[in-house]
C-alpha cells in the first residue's frame, strides 16, 4: 500500500515491472497522458487510478474507448474529470466513436475523419466547431449543399477536394 502522484509517464516508469494489479496503490495522475499509460497504470493497482488531474489524453480510438469505459464503469478503475479533459485521437476515427468522444467530454476533441458528407452530417450530432478541432476529408464525388453547409458549422476543417458535383437549392448553393 502506497500513495504515489505524478505524470502518467513517470508513474509507469516507476512502477514497471514491480507493481501488479494486486497492489493497493493510490495513484494520482496529473498533466497529459496517453491512453496506453493510463491503461498500464490501471493494471498496476487494485485501487481506482485518480486521473482527474489529467488535462489531455492521446490515443487510438480503441484505447480512448477503453479508458472512458473504465471511467464510466459501475465501479470505475480510472477516474477522469470529463468537464476538463481534452481527447486527441491518433489515426482515423469512425463517426460513431467521434460522436461518442465529443459527447463524453466538455473538453476539446481533436480528430481526423473521412466519409461522405451525408453520412458524416447525419452521424456527427455532438461535435461542436466552437470546442472541438475536427478535420474532415470527404470521400465520394458528390454532396448536397445542405450537408456541406451543416458540416461546415460542425467541424474545423472540411476537405472537399474529392467533390465534383454539389446539388441543392440555389439558395443553399449561393
Amino acid at each position: 500500500t502506497a500513495t504515489v502522484a505524478g505524470s502518467a509517464a513517470d508513474l509507469v516508469e516507476a512502477l514497471t515491472p514491480s507493481a501488479t494489479a494486486k497492489d493497493a496503490l493510490t495513484l494520482t495522475v496529473t498533466g497529459t497522458a496517453t491512453a496506453a499509460e493510463l491503461k498500464a497504470l490501471d493494471a498496476k493497482t487494485s485501487v481506482a487510478v485518480d486521473a482527474s488531474g489529467v488535462t489531455e489524453i492521446t490515443g487510438t480510438a480503441t484505447e480512448l474507448k477503453t479508458v472512458l469505459a473504465a471511467n464510466t464503469a459501475a465501479t470505475p478503475t480510472i477516474t477522469l474529470d470529463l468537464t476538463a479533459v481534452n481527447l486527441t485521437v491518433d489515426g482515423k476515427v469512425s463517426a460513431a466513436d467521434l460522436n461518442a468522444f465529443a459527447k463524453a467530454t466538455d473538453g476539446v476533441v481533436t480528430a481526423d475523419i473521412e466519409g461522405s458528407a451525408a453520412a458524416l452530417n447525419a452521424a456527427l450530432k455532438d461535435v461542436d466547431k466552437t470546442v472541438d478541432d475536427i478535420t474532415v476529408t470527404l470521400t465520394g464525388t458528390s454532396a448536397t449543399a445542405k450537408d456541406l453547409i451543416e458540416l461546415t458549422a460542425k467541424v474545423s476543417t472540411l476537405d472537399v477536394s474529392s467533390l465534383r458535383t454539389i446539388t441543392g437549392d440555389l439558395t443553399d448553393i449561393n
